[in-house]
């Protein structure tokens, strides 16, 4: 499991209800239809096509959005929770943890989960809560 936060300066309400926009629009569906919602879409990923299934998991207002995907014998869930912090200021936490059926993959996704190899998977998260809080800048 990798983690990494951001500090934003809009009101979690503003946070949660852009994540829930972007995420109805993926999944083609309301608001209200969102939680437990299930899409099967393909995607291309090192030049093959692989079928992937989503399903958002978790659904609490203004506080958390979570969903989960799931390719071949692997998973990987994504969640984030958005908390109020000082006047103004919301702390966004996103969280990506892998897992598969097979022993190797899983072993592997363990590996880099070591705080050694974490730095990699952190990044990357920095970099979408970075591009999530440019986009509610721009809005």
């Amino acid at each position: 499991m990798v983690t990494n936060e951001i500090y934003i300066q809009q009101t979690p309400d503003v946070i949660y209800a852009y994540l829930e926009k972007e995420l109805c629009k993926a999944f083609s569906c309301q608001p209200g239809q969102l939680l437990g919602k299930k899409i099967t879409h393909t995607q291309k990923i090192y030049g093959k096509s692989i079928e992937m299934d989503q399903e958002v998991t978790e659904r609490v207002r203004g506080e958390s959005l979570a969903f989960v995907s799931v390719y071949g014998q692997d998973s990987l869930v994504v969640r984030y929770q958005i908390l109020a912090d000082e006047e103004g200021w919301s702390r966004v936490i996103l969280t990506e943890s892998a897992d598969s059926t097979n022993k190797f993959k899983s072993l592997n996704y363990k590996l880099f989960s070591l705080p050694v190899l974490r730095n990699v998977g952190k990044k990357k998260l920095y970099r979408k809560l970075t591009a999530l809080k440019l986009s509610l800048e721009k809005e």
